[in-house]
């Protein structure tokens, strides 16, 4: 016997820890270290949806057009954690900011799978739309640490002009192969979009390229963590600055039916 689902949406949520690098010749990202969290369960059924070890190619970070033209891979590292329901990407090289400050997002790909015990069987494709305003997205900045040869300082009062918060619009899509109701869920790939809002760019266009700073001044930061660290390492001369937040990412299932009830 099968039972009848009613459409519903179900909320995912990402949280990200965005690192920036500005250098002292002009704005640069560094990297980007982000976790996404998925845990699906509801009423009518179970949602169980894991990111998926078996397709490794398909993780993938790039820059893309308001047409979803791809350009601009960005070498990053994929590492599934926890019950295969967190992601964490590192990235290994700098992000475009020119290219995300003449309005081009910022793309994030990734493999989804229904676990064995999911009772859900067919999920809703959504496509892009940037003609439609994305949803606000506020990163508020965490950390300010200056970058000088290959060690942390504490930024002090000259840190105040990049704790600013950045302003984002996210769009989020899931694409499967097969919409075909009398067919179970196929391939599913999610993506989500990250574009700067217009008042956001006109802020980094105003942050200092060069700051002065005494070396009596200078003290070092001995509180980084391992990331923090690293970053400081491989960034350059210039100031890393720490950002979190939190994206939720909707998902819809379509008026189908659950598996098969044993009996």
């Amino acid at each position: 016997m099968k039972n009848k689902v009613s459409k519903f949406s179900k909320k995912f949520y990402v949280f990200l820890i965005l690192f920036f690098g500005l250098s002292a010749l002009g704005v640069t990202y560094a990297s980007w270290s982000s976790n996404l969290r998925i845990n699906a369960q509801m009423s009518t059924g179970v949602m169980d949806i894991l990111f998926d070890k078996q397709e490794d190619k398909k993780y993938i970070v790039s820059v893309a057009d308001a047409d979803d033209n791809v350009s601009s891979p960005i070498e990053a590292e994929f590492n599934i954690l926890e019950k295969e329901k967190e992601l964490e990407i590192l990235f290994n090289e700098s992000l475009p900011i020119k290219e995300l400050m003449k309005g081009k997002m910022l793309k994030i790909e990734f493999p989804l799978t229904p676990s064995d015990e999911s009772t859900i069987t067919k999920l809703k494709s959504t496509k892009l739309d940037t003609l439609k305003e994305g949803d606000m997205l506020e990163m508020y900045a965490q950390n300010a640490i200056l970058a000088k040869d290959g060690i942390g300082y504490f930024l002090k009062n000259s840190g105040r002009d990049f704790m600013m918060p950045l302003k984002f619009e996210v769009y989020r899509t899931l694409n499967t192969d097969k919409d075909d109701m009398n067919k179970n869920i196929g391939e599913m790939n999610g993506q989500i979009y990250l574009k700067l809002k217009e008042e956001s760019i006109e802020q980094l266009k105003l942050l200092p390229t060069n700051l002065k700073i005494g070396n009596n001044e200078l003290e070092e930061n001995t509180n980084l963590t391992l990331k923090e660290k690293e970053l400081v390492s491989t960034a350059g001369n210039g100031v890393i600055v720490i950002y979190s937040c939190e994206i939720p990412f909707n998902m819809f299932q379509n008026e189908s039916e659950e598996k098969d009830s044993a009996k």
